[in-house]
């Protein structure tokens, strides 16, 4: 039996490339809000570069808290100190995403599909895409990624998606995971687990459905929330969702997509 000490494939050095996200058209008749941005950057941060964009951190904090008040989120009831969701949501690697009404940047090279979504490499630092907005303006959300088990299965990834409050119910969910999907294989991650989405989330369950996750358990009972009418609580089911990264993989035949296919999505 070997004794080989087990080396991770993660990579929790290399900070990957921004990309640049084309949202669904707006219309009067499509699931999201006609005011939702056009376009999205995500821009991959660790903690000490996340620290030099003044109120940067402060303002991430101040949406995760609110995503723990609104009682569907799957984090503890009691909101964390700002440390330990520093410690949490930087422990490898977070990815930001900032709002943009318009094409104000351009893809670098070939533009891809994933799950139907137009992206591309976009050479764009955090505070050009900012703009000198303010956070609370320009922030559409974040998630990290980390290992979802220790040791010899920290291949598999784990994500937590934060939406901000301003950006709710626009359609960021279906980029920042799609985001997630093209850059968790990028760090070394094989799939993905979703370890509980709730049963009275169905929004994120056809999120997940949607981008042809496996629904591969449901816990009976496992969400404990305060009922409407306040009388005491109650418990709903949860369910896990997990991906392969095969088709994500950055070794992988990506389908080309043409300018003039960006172009006729953007009229």
């Amino acid at each position: 039996m070997s004794s080989t000490a087990y080396n991770s494939p993660v990579d929790i050095a290399t900070t990957l490339q921004t990309t640049l996200w084309h949202l669904p058209l707006k219309s009067s008749t499509s699931e999201f809000a006609t005011s939702a941005p056009t376009f999205i950057t995500i821009h991959h941060l660790r903690l000490d570069t996340a620290r030099k964009f003044p109120g940067l951190l402060d303002s991430l904090y101040k949406e995760f808290t609110s995503d723990v008040a609104s009682g569907r989120s799957l984090f503890d009831t009691q909101t964390a100190s700002h440390d330990m969701f520093e410690a949490y949501f930087f422990a490898e690697s977070l990815f930001l995403g900032i709002a943009h009404n318009s094409i104000v940047f351009h893809w670098q090279g070939d533009e891809r599909s994933v799950e139907g979504m137009l992206m591309g490499v976009a050479a764009v630092s955090v505070e050009d895409a900012r703009a000198s907005r303010p956070w609370e303006e320009c922030l559409a959300g974040f998630y990290s990624v980390r290992p979802n088990f220790p040791g010899r299965s920290s291949h598999i990834a784990g994500a937590a998606i934060i939406i901000s409050t301003k950006h709710r119910q626009q359609g960021i969910g279906h980029v920042l995971a799609r985001s997630m999907l093209y850059y968790a294989p990028r760090l070394g991650y094989s799939a993905g687990l979703a370890n509980l989405v709730f049963a009275n989330n169905p929004a994120s369950i056809r999120l997940w459905e949607s981008l042809h996750c496996t629904k591969i358990a449901r816990i009976p009972r496992v969400g404990r929330f305060s009922r409407a009418d306040g009388q005491g609580d109650e418990y709903v089911d949860g369910f896990m969702f997990y991906k392969e990264f095969s088709e994500s993989r950055k070794d992988s035949p990506w389908a080309s997509m043409s300018k003039r296919a960006l172009t006729k999505a953007s009229l």
